[in-house]
């Protein structure tokens, strides 16, 4: 994560993702599962992103989601 989002999840990305550390833990949640389920493309970096979340098993994304959130 800390390529794109930064160390503390702080960056934006390309300058056109928002900084995923604002985000609620709910809406990222959804997003990070319709991510891994390659049913979300926003600003066209889905399929990156659901290679990122390929090895994240969908029951650990709450887990993924409160460390992101305490970084």
């Amino acid at each position: 994560c800390k390529f794109c989002h930064g160390l503390k999840a702080e960056k934006s990305y390309a300058n056109r993702v928002p900084n995923i550390n604002r985000l609620d833990e709910d809406a990222l949640i959804v997003i990070l599962s319709a991510y891994k389920q390659g049913q979300l493309d926003t600003y066209g970096f889905g399929s990156i992103m659901k290679m990122q979340m390929k090895n994240i098993p969908q029951e650990k994304i709450p887990e993924l989601v409160k460390y992101i959130k305490n970084l």
